[in-house]
């Protein structure tokens, strides 16, 4: 199961989550580099350097997944010249500005052919338009959410705000200057040409596209319908499995990016995401008997599976120390018996002058050390079960899960 990461420009925290928690469950994940376009390309930021501090920061705690060198890479960053084609490239040109055309031009009352015409056209028909794009979905501000309601003016200023302290002062100055509806239209078209390189990037990689928010999967999906492509391709990926990668992103299983990516290596060393994957499998097979799976409904049997892979960890757990409760109560049984047995000799007259004082003392000292030795035994290994079954699959997830 190879997949490709796509539909933001940074790699920051939730990117980073992303990842993580598509590792318990996919083979490999291409990323295409995050970090070559702060070299390459003039990308209109403030504190540049900062920027790409942070991204190195994230990009560097997937470094275990590399270090490990295994026979299938569970991360791969591939170079990635997204910037540079934008700016050089005609065919990569006009292939983001006919995508765009496609997705905006049913929602002008005119004909536009171009990027430019879009903009002409926001310019002239101004508050109908911004008003189009944010009743159709087509335009969410940074961090923002796909059910978001804002007004024209509630967005712009959403926009803006979001940018503050991340682009440059001069190409602020430039956007605070725009029309609204063109500043919206920008918003737009920074949403959807990261979509167009994703695309092409899966196919080109041979593998299906993967993105970590909500927010992309909507511009994903709009994309797909406005290209005439199906959401998954059908050669690497089930629908089933691809609608499970889907519901292990929702807000409701965000708990699964605690998991460590020292424990993530371990668990893929030992095939653990395979294991995973058979099993979630499991519960979300009864969906897959009509055309669609409702991602809602993928979500709720995901959530279902997990916990009750949760519950199965917490009964094994139990089970180990029903397994060692009467062991460790029969060797402290044994040592009590035992010196019980001396004591009795020590306070019988009849018997002290056969086994003396001092010999007493030793036999209750051994007599103990026994009984101590037997019980410490049988709990070390209780211990080391415990341990095994903490360190697999269930036991990972059982720890990081929410109480």
């Amino acid at each position: 199961m190879r997949l490709v990461t796509g539909g933001q420009r940074a790699f920051g925290a939730s990117a980073l989550n992303a990842v993580r928690i598509t590792g318990l469950y996919a083979d490999t994940q291409l990323v295409p580099d995050p970090v070559y376009p702060y070299l390459s390309a003039n990308l209109n930021l403030n504190a540049k350097h900062l920027q790409l501090a942070s991204t190195l920061f994230y990009m560097l705690q997937l470094r275990p997944l590399v270090d490990a060198e295994f026979p299938v890479p569970p991360v791969y960053v591939f170079p990635s010249f997204e910037e540079s084609l934008e700016e050089n490239d005609p065919y990569t040109k006009h292939g983001i500005d006919q995508l765009s055309v496609r997705i905006l031009a049913p929602f002008c009352d005119a004909k536009v052919a171009s990027v430019g015409e879009l903009f002409d056209y926001a310019k002239v028909h101004g508050e109908p338009f911004a008003r189009a794009l944010l009743d159709n979905g087509l335009f969410i501000p940074p961090g923002g959410s796909v059910d978001q309601r804002l007004d024209v003016a509630e967005a712009a200023k959403a926009y803006l705000a979001a940018l503050e302290g991340v682009r440059s002062a001069e190409m602020l100055a430039i956007m605070k200057r725009m029309p609204t509806a063109a500043l919206l239209l920008n918003g737009a078209l920074e949403r959807i040409r990261p979509h167009y390189h994703l695309l092409e990037n899966a196919t080109e990689l041979g593998a299906q596209p993967l993105l970590s928010q909500q927010a992309h999967w909507h511009y994903f999906e709009m994309c797909a319908q406005a290209n005439a492509e199906d959401l998954r391709r059908k050669a690497i990926i089930s629908e089933q499995a691809f609608q499970t990668l889907r519901a292990v992103q929702d807000d409701s299983l965000s708990w699964l990016a605690r998991i460590p990516v020292d424990t993530l290596a371990e668990l893929i060393s030992n095939n653990e995401h395979r294991w995973l994957r058979e099993e979630l499998n499991k519960y979300t097979a009864q969906l897959t008997g009509g055309a669609t799976i409702n991602p809602n409904d993928m979500v709720r049997e995901v959530n279902f599976g997990l916990s009750s892979l949760v519950q199965r960890q917490q009964k094994a757990m139990a089970d180990i120390e029903r397994k060692y409760a009467p062991k460790k109560m029969s060797a402290f049984f044994a040592g009590a018996t035992s010196l019980a047995a001396v004591g009795v000799a020590t306070f019988l007259p009849s018997l002290s002058p056969f086994l003396g004082v001092a010999g007493t003392a030793v036999a209750a000292v051994a007599t103990v050390g026994a009984g101590a030795f037997g019980f410490g035994k049988e709990k070390v290994q209780e211990g080391v079960e415990k341990r095994q079954a903490e360190r697999s699959m269930l036991g990972v997830l059982a720890t990081v899960r929410p109480r």
